[in-house]
């Protein structure tokens, strides 16, 4: 097969992102012809000394706590970098205005399901209020005890809103 080869260097990568993240690639290459991604991952977050080790790939996939500022893009820029691929919705860590000056692209996540997000909110609610952080704990370190500081309170008949 005639293919063009794009590279992908994975920034803070966790094993859930592998996971998630390597059938979904195989399975984008067996379904064209045209083009073939082959992404590495590396758990070091970007910035201006790891940026580096993008040498030779044709984008780097980036997550909220990896830096893009002007001197880590400048660095990518030198690497041959000319897609910046977030996963996920902000780009805040950015330098827009420098991308555009080096001739990078950036893709992101456009927006997350608005259910997921009310849905989080609710577990968070619910776990705050029933303590399951402290219950937790104890557990862990064999108390099973049940007292006043792991009480909650009853949800029912009461309003919860999430606003989006």
């Amino acid at each position: 097969r005639n293919q063009k080869l794009f590279k992908v260097l994975c920034y803070d990568s966790t094993s859930w992102v592998k996971e998630n993240f390597v059938p979904s690639v195989k399975a984008f290459n067996e379904h064209r012809k045209d083009l073939d991604v082959q992404m590495d991952y590396t758990q070091d977050r970007l910035d201006s000394k790891t940026a580096k080790f993008a040498a030779g790939y044709d984008a780097v996939c980036l997550f909220v706590n990896d830096t893009a500022d002007m001197e880590t893009l400048w660095v990518l820029s030198m690497c041959g970098i000319k897609l910046i691929a977030m996963r996920c919705a902000g780009f805040d860590r950015v330098d827009v205005k420098a991308c555009k000056t080096l001739g990078m692209a950036i893709a992101r996540v456009p927006a997350y399901s608005p259910y997921a997000v009310a849905e989080h909110a609710i577990a968070l609610l619910m776990s705050v209020n029933r303590r399951i952080v402290q219950a937790s704990t104890r557990v862990g370190m064999s108390d099973f005890t049940l007292d006043s500081s792991l009480m909650g309170m009853d949800i029912h008949g009461k309003t919860v809103g999430v606003s989006l």
